[in-house]
């Protein structure tokens, strides 16, 4: 248990120093031109699954089922709008394009997903 608390915290050390050595080349304008591109990009992909599970409710015996795939397609459009959101920001500097952004990537798609996971079992309590 000592090692994984170990392992845990020099990888929160890494992720510190990878944003903070992304956030020295980036600015206000690039950083938002990032996120919402990354959003637009993440929503188009991701606008026809959710169309088509949401028409899907009509079957009332799916409901609980299809509510899951909803929460899955949120947790993956979570994890492309990261992902777009890095590739842009490397678009707009070269010179976060050396940086390793995999590690930013995944813990910030981790601590979404898990906030996403606690409302999402909230609301199937409460619901179901």
């Amino acid at each position: 248990m000592k090692t994984f608390i170990d392992r845990l915290f020099k990888d929160f050390q890494k992720y510190k120093n990878l944003t903070k050595r992304i956030n020295e080349y980036t600015t206000v304008s690039t950083v938002t031109r990032s996120i919402l591109g990354a959003m637009f990009i993440a929503l188009i992909i991701i606008a026809i699954p959710v169309i088509i599970v949401i028409n899907m409710f009509i079957y009332t015996k799916l409901t609980f089922v299809l509510s899951i795939i909803l929460v899955l397609l949120v947790m993956t459009w979570v994890q492309l709008y990261f992902y777009f959101y890095y590739v842009l920001l490397k678009n707009y500097h070269e010179e976060i394009r050396a940086i390793n952004t995999r590690i930013p990537q995944y813990v910030e798609f981790a601590f979404v997903n898990i906030f996403i996971v606690m409302i999402a079992i909230i609301v199937f309590v409460i619901i179901f």
